[in-house]
This record gives structure tokens, sequence and C-alpha cells, in this order.
């Protein structure tokens, strides 16, 4: 349920919605403003200081604490704003006494100024009385081009001799640590271009529809002129086929619209028609009833540009069931979710990609992988030309039979693919975007790969620029894909790092390897990395067993479930071995890698087992040694210190004082001492005389101390003293 604030002192915010607000003023995480005016510092200032806490929205508008934000996140941010102060010289909000017209209230002035500067200002009343003038985008924007938006705005402001106050013109370019007081607390509500207030819905209603003019403009409005504004909006609806909120603009009108049978002449008569193809000039004119004052639409008018309606779904609605999450291939692979595959040059991305694309149209496992739904497949890649797809796919095909009837298109790299293109200021698609949305729309694909993601920009795109990277997933490749369904694989390089630990366990570098802005990860909702076996690693893990040879080490390559948000990441990584496949060409034949599952896992957990089982056995022997050095604690546990008895273990074995043979002390020690830690995991403690025995450590002290201990059976269960 959307949590709504009820504030017995702050009517004007009593139906605010916290979770649409926030989204609305979203700011800095971790940070916010406090504004104390009924405190002010002892030199008569105001009483502002920041908290490294997130803002609480309840309490500000129920008006309990007063806070502020700073619009700036991750290099973006979805609200600007300008603020214009009383003048100490004047003692209005204008610089010059001369600009304020007498047949207006300041209220009304500013409104009608800004609505005429950029029709997506909001002017809401400001903690001292005076105003911010708000700028909203529905979609995070880089900070750059927000800044030079908001600038504009504050110089035309200044033209027309408001009182501004510059350094709280925000974001900076920077995103430097500046804030502004927020909004819906304590009378500070916003108002419509004619100056009167507007509830929370209205203003919700101004903000979800400001790409349309006419539709932000009438919210709020009261009579007259409801009904020619009301058939004038529903031509607009029409046109871009959103009838379903007609209503909407019907109940965030200023007072209840009651003319039913209007509303039903323009549902079932299409009244409206005759205004479907309305011009700018009557756009123009139609507001101009609306407010009150001539208007005239800017040149660049974005009425046609998609905007974003705020949605709001109640949970535990108990009509309401939820779907399965819909993978196309159990955990890698999502309808209208991005998936990430990193790794080094060379550890076979792209075949990676080219075999999971054939596995979507084919219904073959992906290794241990189900596959749920199968369908058609692109592969995008911009290094690899046709032939070498074509030899791949078909090594993929070697001995199979597809019976579904799907296949695999390519786009290879001579078409060369730029999807966006990026300048400084701003980000858009290109004609090849276009093109390839409607190639998907025909072909019904449902499988799109993309290989590398790096190389499908043009323009001053740097993949370090984390607003660019974020714009680049969110904004055109995620949406394309949720357009048609279909679930999203791209190829992402990384520095050369190991992703595996030396024990063979998931390690973060897995997510933090990858090269360029965090953004891309973060819009990831599945990362997998790619990583080959290291001589390092397969000296440690492999060299003394037959499971990996020498000689295979470098067709060796490991998948490291990095990050899944819809369920855990695994702990050890999977092992894939490069095979050789022939190839029939015109010419003869070619010998082409694929990626081939192994039973390592399996081996290692047996010879885990194995080893494990040689321990316990040694140590059985060794029992009462261990008994002798255990000294009593709390709660009838004793315990001793492993190093103490691997030590003595190491100086009473025959071959330390065997003249025939070399044996190094040190390497004694620490063969015990592992045989010691092996055989007595505190997971699965070992039973002797009516005790347990495990081996455990201390890592709360500065030193870590490795410990034996043994306890009775029947305490095990009991509270220690001091739980």
């Amino acid at each position: 349920m959307a949590e709504k604030t009820k504030a017995a002192n702050n009517a004007a915010a009593s139906d605010v919605d916290i979770g649409v607000i926030a989204q609305i003023f979203k700011s800095q995480k971790g940070k916010r403003l406090i504004y104390k005016p009924e405190q002010p510092n002892p030199d008569g200032t105001k009483n502002i200081i920041w908290e490294n806490e997130d803002i609480d929205w309840s309490k500000h508008i129920s008006g309990e604490l007063l806070q502020g934000g700073n619009p700036a996140v991750d290099g973006a941010a979805v609200y600007a704003v300008v603020d214009v102060d009383r003048s100490k010289k004047t003692g209005s909000i204008f610089a010059d006494a001369k600009a304020s017209e007498k047949d207006l209230t300041e209220q009304e002035q500013i409104c009608r100024d800004a609505w005429n500067i950029d029709n997506k200002i909001v002017v809401f009343k400001s903690p001292s009385g005076a105003f911010h003038c708000f700028k909203f985008y529905h979609k995070a924007t880089p900070l750059r081009q927000v800044n030079k938006d908001i600038k504009k705005i504050e110089h035309k402001l200044k033209r027309k001799k408001y009182n501004v106050d510059p350094t709280h013109t925000l974001p900076t370019e920077s995103g430097g640590q500046s804030g502004i007081n927020l909004p819906w607390t304590r009378g500070r509500i916003a108002y419509a271009p004619t100056g009167q207030t507007l509830t929370f819905n209205q203003f919700v209603h101004r903000y979800r529809f400001q790409n349309y003019p006419l539709i932000a403009a009438a919210a709020g409005m009261h009579d007259p002129g409801r009904h020619d504004a009301l058939v004038r909006i529903a031509a607009i609806l029409e046109k871009n086929n959103k009838m379903e909120y007609l209503d909407d603009v019907i109940r965030n009108f200023g007072t209840e619209f009651t003319d039913d049978g209007y509303i039903k002449r323009i549902k079932d008569k299409k009244i409206h028609e005759k205004y479907k193809n309305i011009s700018a000039k009557g756009i123009s004119a139609a507001i101009t009833n609306i407010v009150g004052f001539d208007y005239e639409l800017p040149a660049a008018d974005d009425a046609n540009e998609d905007y974003a309606p705020i949605k709001i779904y109640r949970m535990l609605d108990p009509n309401y069931q939820p779907q399965r999450r819909s993978f196309m291939l159990e955990g890698y692979l999502k309808k209208g979710c991005m998936t990430v595959v990193a790794g080094e040059p060379g550890v076979s991305k792209t075949q990676f990609l080219i075999q999971m694309a054939y596995s979507h149209i084919s219904g073959y496992e992906f290794f241990d992988k189900k596959v749920n739904e199968t369908g058609n497949a692109l592969i995008c890649t911009a290094e690899e030309e046709r032939d070498e797809v074509e030899l791949r796919v078909r090594a993929c095909n070697k001995d199979r039979e597809i019976k579904t009837g799907f296949h695999i298109d390519v786009v290879a790299v001579d078409t060369n693919l730029k999807l966006v293109k990026f300048s400084k200021e701003s980000d858009q698609k290109t004609k090849q975007f276009t093109e390839l949305k409607d190639l998907i729309n025909k072909n019904k694909y449902t499988f799109i790969g993309l290989d590398p993601l790096i190389s499908l920009q043009a323009g001053s795109f740097d993949e370090n620029n984390n607003p660019q990277m974020d714009s680049f997933c969110k904004n055109y490749l995620i949406p394309l894909v949720k357009e048609v369904g279909a679930c999203l694989a791209v190829c992402h390089h990384t520095n050369k790092i190991s992703m595996i630990t030396d024990g063979g366990m998931i390690d973060n570098n897995a997510l933090h390897a990858a090269r360029g802005a965090s953004s891309l990860i973060g819009a990831a909702r599945i990362v997998i990395g790619l990583s080959p076996l290291t001589r390092q690693h397969w000296e440690k893990e492999f060299k003394k067993t037959s499971i990996v040879k020498e000689d295979e080490i470098k067709l060796m390559v490991a998948i490291v479930d990095a990050k899944n948000n819809y369920s855990a990441v695994g702990s050890k990584p999977t092992w894939l071995r490069k095979e050789v496949v022939y190839v029939d060409c015109k010419d003869g034949q070619e010998a082409v890698a694929i990626l081939t599952p192994t039973n390592i896992a399996e081996l290692q957990d047996s010879r885990s087992k194995m080893s494990q089982e040689y321990a316990r056995k040694e140590i059985a022997k060794h029992l009462p040694l261990i008994d002798e050095h255990m000294e009593k604690t709390h709660g009838g546990k004793y315990e001793c210190s492993l190093n103490k008895v691997a030590t003595k273990l190491a100086n009473l074995d025959p071959a330390i004082n065997n003249c025939k043979t070399t044996v190094d002390e040190k390497n004694l020690v620490f063969r015990y001492r592992t045989t010691l830690q092996t055989g007595l995991p505190e997971a699965n403690k070992v039973k002797f005389n009516g005790f347990y025995y495990w081996y455990d450590y201390d890592n709360y002290s500065r030193k870590i101390h490795h410990k034996l201990y043994k306890q009775s059976i029947e305490l095990k269960d009991e509270p220690e003293p001091w739980d």
C-alpha cells in the first residue's frame, strides 16, 4: 500500500504520497539538510546543518523535521531549482521595485513569468515566504545538461529583475555539496501558472503531463473554460493513444467536474475529433484561455514527446496474483532484463554468447541451465565477420538436430552498428537503433546478444562516465527488450584480473573487474564472469591431482556467478573446457573451439571428502595427545592452541629423528596443522568418549587465534554463562 502522511498541522500536505514525492524529488542518499527556523544561530543566521542520513519524508511532510537535499545523484539529476529570495533593499522578491506589476500579487506574477520562461517550471512557496522555482525531468539527466538548463532559467529570472540567490541554483555542474529546502511542509505547496494553489495530486498530475503543456496548464483549473479545455485535451490524448487518462484530467480540475453528459459525448460521440489536428497556434490559444494571459508555445515544443506517468501498485492485494519470474534460460536470461557477460579479452565471451543463443533457439540445456522458452535469436557483433560467427554456430550444431524451427541471425562487424549517439550535453537514438528495433519486431527475436557493448555507441561516449553508461542501458537497451518481451545479453571487457580466489571460491573481483563505469553492473540484473585458469590457481588447486593437467591450463574457463538479483549466487565456479570441433567448409574443414562442461566440481568434492576421511582416521590416533593440551574454559568447554598440538605431533613423528631422511620440521608442522583443520571442521564435529572435538579460529582479536575445542556432548546444547 502506498504510504500517505496525514499531518494535522499541515493540511495542505495531508494527502502527500511519500513514495511518489521521494521519486519526484530524488536526492543524494545518505545526505540531508536540516533546517530549524525556530532555533536560529546566536548571530541571527539560519540554523542549517548537514547530516549523513537519508531524507525522512514522513517527518518532513508532517512538519516535525524540516529537511532539504542535493539533487545530484551519481552524476545526474531529476530536478533542478532556482531560489528567489526577498530583497533587503525592496522588501519584495524583486531586486528592482519597478518590476512589480500593480495589478498582480507576487505569487501570481512569478507563476506567470515562470510559465512563460519554461512551462516545465513549478513554483513553490519557500521557507522564507519567497519562492522556489523547480524544473523536473522524467529520467535521470546528466548534471552538465541539467545545470545548463537551470542556469538559463536563472538568467531569465534575473532579467525580469527577480532577486535570485545564485548560491542555491542547483544542481551545480560538479554536483558539489549544496542543498535546497524541500517543499510540501508547513504550507510550502505548489502553484498553477495562474498563481492558484495546487493539491498534491494536482501537482503530480501536472508533473506527469509536463511534456503536454495544455494538459499541465489545466491542473487545478476552475470554471469558466473547462469544457473547452477538456475537449481539446481529449483530442491530444486520442492522438497519442492515451484516452485512458481522460478521467485523470477530469479528477484534477480545481473543482469537481459534474457534467457527465459532456464527458459521455466525448467518450461515445467523439466530439473532440474536430480538434485531432490541433496546431501549435491552437494549443497556445487554448492555454491562453486557461491561464488568463497571453501564451505562445516555444518554437522547440516537445508536445509529442513520450511522458512517463507514475504508476502506483498496491501490495498484498487479495485480488491480484503475481506471475512467476519469466526466465527464458533458468538463472541467466530473463525477459526485459539485461545480463552482462564479463571477462578479459580471449576468455571466450563471444563463444559463450553464441552458445547461449544456440541453446535459446534449440532448447538444448546451456551447460546445467534449463531452457524454459525458445525463440529466434539475434547477435550483433562489432568484432567478428559473418563467416567466423557461422563457423561457431555450426560447431554448436555439430551432431545435433534443431527441431524447434527457430533460427539465429547476425549483424556482423561490416555493418558498423551504432545505436546511440552521445554528446557532452545529451544523447539520442541513431537511425540504426530505429532500424534494429523494426527488425526485432519483424523477426520476433526473443534473444538479443550484443558483443561487445562498448563498441555500439557513437559520438563522445566515455565508458567511465556513469551517467552516460546508465543512460545507454536504462534509457535505450533495456526499454528496447522490455517492449518486445526479449532477453538481453551483453559482452563486456574486464581488466586482466582473476575472478576466483586461490581456493576456487567466488571473489568480489567478478563485480569489480568490469572495465569502466560501475553503472553498467548496477543496471544489469544478472552478471556472469568468465575467468581463465591461472597458473597460480592451478598450482594450488590442481597440480597435485590429475583433474587438470598442466598442458590443459589454457583450455579451462570458469563461470563465476557474480550477481543475481533474483537468487543467491553460487559459492563455487563452474569449470568449462575448450574442445575442438571440425566444421565442414567449401574448401575443407576448420577447427573451431567450443566450450564444454566438465565434472571438475564433482571430482573436487569427492577428493575433498576422501581427504577429510583420511584426516579423521589420522586424528583418531592423536586424540589422547590433544586431550593433554586441553584447558577448561567457560561452560564446560575446553580449548588448546592448534599450533602447539601440531608442533608436538611433528616432534614426535618418527620421520623427524630418522637419520636416513631429511625432513623439514616446518613442513611437518604445516602438514599436521592441515590434517587437524581438514579432519575437525566445526560443521562436522568428531565424537569421542562422550565429547565433541572441532577446530575453529577466533578473528575478533587483533591476531587470529587458531584453536582446537572439545565439549561434553551432554552440555552441547546448553547456553553458556555469558549468553
